[in-house]
């Protein structure tokens, strides 16, 4: 395990600040306060380019406008239900399920229906995830249920899914993403000792009928508890305590498993376009698998308070907070995710590859081998025309025609036509 800097010095140095050599691709494009509600409000959910905010008994819709994020409506939930359950909060397509219930919020907002009545006696395994065309939720805390999901309402229930456990078993977490669905539970119900395991279902239909396959069970290493878990287009990214309480965040798919050691507890997890980004004491972090099969934990930004939720989706990296200033709101992080270069196409963004020591002599952010350096007319020969030029610009800051300053030291110097001479003929990258 690798990390990028010290924990503690990150905490220190950041203050608020996103790191001054930042490598991830993320910018911080808004921050803004919402008054908090009594509970657990703050979940994230993300669908269409909109960010959907629990408070209390809402969720606030926020859409882009004008350079920063505005609130623009909000559904509410009418019935009066613990504040644990704003935490149930899902987009997907154009749908929203909020607490218990289903909305469409493509155009307006429009109530579906509720996902079923009574289904929120257990906090673990109440309010619904939404997939494309399915919704997977929670009965009590020793069922679920998968229903299709047609214009209209609903299709068909299928409870519990072929390949299931026969016996009832309490599950502790449930996720969905596009077509399959997720729960992660005990791997022996009656043994509260026994390790967890992360079911996989891929779910197939109509409005008419459902068919659900177990695809999977993923195991990983031995998981005393899931502290969190994040559905993902091929499988899921789970933050997990071992039985000794050592944390770990796991990615799987089908195919198998890869864990990542952790220096400390991680409670918010969220991953898009094979990206893996968490929280560990108060700070945001990306989880990166480089070339070699090593890890790697890259500090982004302090967020200097508690956090409440973390999701990325659309573009864009979502983290709620507790207001280290003010007590009664929720503060709201969002981080632009912008495309990282990666000139020779080897799986390290140019950035990463600079700071792991790849010369960047002109100190333009792209590693000198991608470049041809000494061929400053930029024909892709190094030949009179370029001796020409570092000669005729000789003294000079390099600044012309043709950019002569090879090494970018601010003279065209001997350093220059040395360059040159070096890599007389054609180029090689």
């Amino acid at each position: 395990m690798k990390i990028l800097a010290p924990l503690a010095s990150v905490v220190a140095i950041l203050a608020g600040r996103a790191l001054a050599q930042d490598c991830s691709g993320l910018l911080l494009e808004d921050t803004f306060s919402l008054v908090a509600s009594p509970g657990a409000d703050g979940a994230i959910a993300m669908s269409e380019g909109q960010v959907w905010i629990s408070q209390g008994q809402s969720a606030i819709r926020h859409v882009h406008q004008g350079g920063t994020w505005v609130a623009i409506d909000a559904v509410t939930e009418p019935l009066v239900m613990s504040a644990e359950y704003s935490k149930h909060l899902s987009a997907e397509s154009g749908r929203l399920t909020f607490m218990n219930r289903l909305y469409d919020v493509r155009s307006g907002i429009s109530l579906l229906g509720p996902i079923n009545a009574g289904s929120l006696e257990c906090e673990r395994s109440g309010g619904g995830r939404l997939g494309t065309n399915f919704i997977i939720y929670g009965t009590d805390c020793i069922n679920f249920r998968i229903k299709g999901v047609a214009q209209s309402g609903y299709g068909v229930a299928v409870s519990p899914p072929p390949g299931s456990p026969n016996s009832p078993a309490p599950f502790y977490m449930l996720r969905a993403h596009g077509n399959r669905g997720y729960i992660a539970m005990k791997q022996d119900p009656y043994n509260s000792n026994s390790p967890m395991k992360v079911w996989g279902w891929t779910v197939s239909g109509t409005e008419s009928a459902v068919a659900v396959v177990q695809d999977f069970a993923l195991l990983g290493p031995p998981a005393q508890s899931v502290r969190e878990m994040v559905a993902t287009p091929t499988g899921v990214v789970a933050s997990i305590a071992t039985a000794f309480y050592q944390s770990q965040i796991v990615v799987a798919d089908a195919s198998g498993w890869m864990s990542a050691p952790v220096a400390d507890s991680v409670n918010h997890i969220a991953a898009v376009g094979g990206r893996t980004f968490y929280v560990s004491a108060q700070v945001l972090f990306e989880l990166i698998r480089t070339p070699e099969g090593a890890w790697e934990h890259r500090a982004i930004h302090a967020l200097n308070a508690s956090c409440k939720a973390l999701a990325a989706g659309d573009g864009v990296l979502v983290a709620t907070t507790a207001d280290a200033q003010s007590p009664s709101t929720t503060r709201v992080w969002i981080f632009r995710m912008e495309t990282q270069l990666d000139c020779d196409q080897d799986g390290v963004p140019n950035c990463q590859a600079i700071a792991d020591g790849a010369p960047d002599a002109n100190g333009n952010g792209i590693p000198d081998s991608c470049e041809c350096l000494a061929d400053v007319s930029g024909n892709g020969v190094v030949d009179g025309i370029d001796l020409a030029a570092v000669l005729g610009a000789w003294g000079s800051s390099g600044k012309g025609e043709f950019s002569t300053d090879t090494n970018g030291d601010g003279f065209v110097d001997g350093a220059d036509l040395a360059t040159v001479l070096s890599g007389w003929g054609p180029c090689s990258n």
